[in-house]
């Protein structure tokens, strides 16, 4: 049992060293010092082993960040040449405790995420459609591709649509319905650069419409105060139910 005890310490100056050894981002002067600690140190190996199994619980980008921030905190300019040691058991204890605060975060942040999720399947369901008459009129491309996303065919409603984009009579109404077959697709970017527009403007067509389709995209991606907003405005018969269910989460 006693061959498990660290029965060294580690100064601030070795562990930003070890480090920087361990990232690769020792300057000329950082590798001399780190060789000679090598040569002259015996408990080195220990150090550099123990301070890679530290760094496994900041891996994460926002923890390397803050543990670089530490370090610029730590030691100032005139206490340089007097560097006081961390004893082994506070600095496991630290690192555990930091590795258990960030785990609980991770997982709750995944929680929510799964919550937002469940609630967008739960009240996401795609725009049915409009009437068509399939004339002979100058909208032909328009009907057409309606008939293909009211069958849930939405890849060849955009596809037809694409078409008819392109003609001077198309506005906002085909706007809408390309970013309803876009959801629909699960393609929730080009759904929200189309809706996005249209919900800018309440005078606009299907402003409601794509308030709520907005908020929910909104909602999905974890933006539930932003998702409320635009859910606020729709007049979606669940809007009341929603904005319930986002509050008490």
């Amino acid at each position: 049992m006693n061959s498990m005890k660290l029965d060294y310490d580690i100064t601030t100056e070795e562990m930003e060293l070890i480090e920087k050894h361990l990232v690769n981002e020792l300057t000329p002067d950082q590798a001399l010092l780190f060789d000679q600690k090598s040569k002259n140190d015996p408990d080195w190996p220990k150090k550099i082993e123990e301070m890679r199994l530290l760094m496994l619980g900041v891996q994460e980008s926002s923890l390397r960040n803050m543990f670089s921030e530490y370090h610029k905190k730590e030691v100032p300019a005139q206490t340089s040449t007097r560097l006081k040691s961390i004893p082994a058991a506070k600095r496991w204890l630290i690192a555990a405790s930091v590795f258990i605060v960030f785990s609980i975060a991770a997982w709750l942040l995944i929680f929510r995420n799964d919550e937002d999720r469940s609630l967008y399947a739960k009240y996401y369901r795609p725009d049915p459609g409009l009437l068509t008459a399939m004339g002979p009129a100058s909208n032909y491309l328009f009907e057409k591709g309606m008939v293909e996303y009211k069958n849930e065919e939405y890849e060849k409603a955009l596809s037809t649509w694409a078409g008819f984009a392109r003609t001077a009579t198309a506005g906002d109404t085909l706007h809408f319905f390309m970013a309803m077959a876009n959801q629909a697709l699960g393609r929730l970017d080009s759904a929200k650069s189309l809706l996005a527009g249209i919900t800018a403007d309440s005078g606009r067509p299907f402003y409601q419409e794509a308030c709520w389709y907005y908020g929910l995209i909104l909602l999905k991606e974890g933006q539930k105060s932003e998702a409320s907003n635009y859910i606020e405005r729709s007049e979606h018969p669940g809007k009341a139910e929603l904005l319930k269910e986002i509050k008490s989460n």
